[in-house]
C-alpha cells in the first residue's frame, strides 16, 4: 500500500513522457550497474568509464531502443509471440544495432579528446572492430539473459513501462557488459583477471 501512490505516479509520468522516462531508467540503470561492478573489483574508480555508461544507456534507450521496443516491435508482437519476439531481439537486434552502439560509444569515451574530433571516423571504425571481436561471446551472453526477461516484457508488461521495466531487470545486465567490457582494456584480459 505505501508504494502504490508513487508507483501509480511514476507510472502516469512514463505514459505522459514516455522517451524521458526511457532515459532516466536505463540511464541509471547502467551507470549504478557499471558503479557496483566498480566498486566490487577492488580497482580505481574510474569516472570517465562510469559516465560512458549511464550516457550511453541513457542515449540508446532514448533513440534506437525507444523506438525498437515502443514502435517497432508492438507492430510485429501480435503476428509473432512474445517468445518470437524476444529470440528476434536477441540474435538480430542486440548483436547487429545494441552491441555496434555500444562500441562506439566505448571507443568514444576511451579515446583522447583531440582524436574523437580530429579522427571521428577512426574512432568509430575502432568501435566496430571491437564489436566484430566480441560479437561471439556478446551474442550468446544477450540471448541468455535477454530471451527469458523479453519473454515476459512482451506478454506481460504494459507499452509505457516497457523502458522501465527494461531499465529495472536490466540492472543486472549493465552489471553483466560492465563485467564482460566495460574496462579500457582488451576483453581477453578482462576476463582472466
Amino acid at each position: 500500500m505505501i508504494f502504490r501512490a508513487p508507483a501509480l505516479r511514476v507510472s502516469m509520468a512514463a505514459k505522459r513522457f514516455p522517451v524521458i522516462a526511457a532515459g532516466i531508467s536505463i540511464g541509471m540503470r547502467y551507470g549504478v550497474g557499471d558503479g557496483v561492478v566498480q566498486l566490487m573489483s577492488g580497482q580505481e574508480w574510474d569516472t570517465q568509464r562510469n559516465l560512458m555508461f549511464g550516457a550511453f544507456g541513457a542515449t540508446y534507450a532514448m533513440t534506437l531502443g525507444y523506438g525498437i521496443f515502443n514502435v517497432l516491435y508492438p507492430k510485429i508482437l501480435p503476428r509473432i509471440g512474445p517468445f518470437l519476439n524476444a529470440v528476434v531481439d536477441a540474435v538480430v537486434f542486440c548483436p547487429f544495432v545494441y552491441f555496434p552502439v555500444y562500441y562506439i560509444f566505448r571507443e568514444v569515451a576511451y579515446s583522447p579528446p583531440e582524436k574523437r574530433w580530429r579522427e571521428p571516423l577512426d574512432t568509430m571504425r575502432m568501435g566496430l572492430e571491437s564489436w566484430r571481436s566480441n560479437i561471439a561471446s556478446d551474442a550468446k551472453a544477450c540471448a541468455a539473459f535477454w530471451i527469458p526477461m523479453n519473454t515476459l516484457n512482451f506478454w506481460a508488461v504494459p507499452l509505457h513501462l516497457r523502458q522501465p521495466y527494461i531499465g529495472g531487470v536490466g540492472f543486472l545486465w549493465a552489471m553483466i557488459l560492465s563485467k564482460l567490457s566495460g574496462g579500457r582494456g582488451d576483453k581477453k584480459k578482462q576476463l582472466t583477471s
